[in-house]
């Protein structure tokens, strides 16, 4: 009774390969993303404080997100509006974090990106510091929250 080998054929096995392998490479995905962006931030606008900034955001954002996730679909956190788009399943499936994790980065990117290079914009042109990140978020604010309105 020592050495038992159990196998899995047909569509679980498969299933539980594919799982198995995307979950291994998630972490690396995650990790090889955020030194991306860190890095191409620090680049392109010539500060460490900007991707700092931009990490953190979007760690920040994906955090919520994946946390709403678990309390509405795992643990049934709005079951007493009695809507079949916010019932509890009791799990959630692997696929959604990992492609949800490409879509709240690329997206969160491309605000941060458009809003940050909008407050560059008004520094270069000769606005302190505070004016310009008040400008630039009076100039961005209502187009990023339309846009993510409309993608939400």
């Amino acid at each position: 009774m020592g050495n038992i080998k159990v196998y899995l054929c047909d569509g679980a096995g498969i299933e539980y390969d594919a799982v198995t392998q995307v979950y291994e490479v998630f972490p690396v995905l995650i990790t090889g993303t955020m030194l991306t962006v860190f890095v191409l931030m620090g680049v392109f606008f010539r500060s460490i404080i900007v991707p700092i900034r931009s990490v953190v955001s979007i760690a920040l954002t994906l955090m919520f997100v994946f946390g709403l996730t678990v309390l509405v679909y795992q643990d049934g956190a709005f079951e007493f509006m009695d809507l079949n788009c916010f019932s509890k399943t009791g799990y959630i499936s692997w696929l959604p974090p990992v492609m949800t994790f490409s879509i709240v980065v690329g997206l969160g990117l491309d605000y941060d990106v458009f809003l940050i290079s909008r407050v560059l914009e008004f520094r270069l042109d000769g606005y302190d510091a505070d004016s310009s990140v008040l400008a630039g978020i009076w100039k961005t604010g209502s187009v990023i929250t339309c846009a993510g309105i409309i993608m939400g």
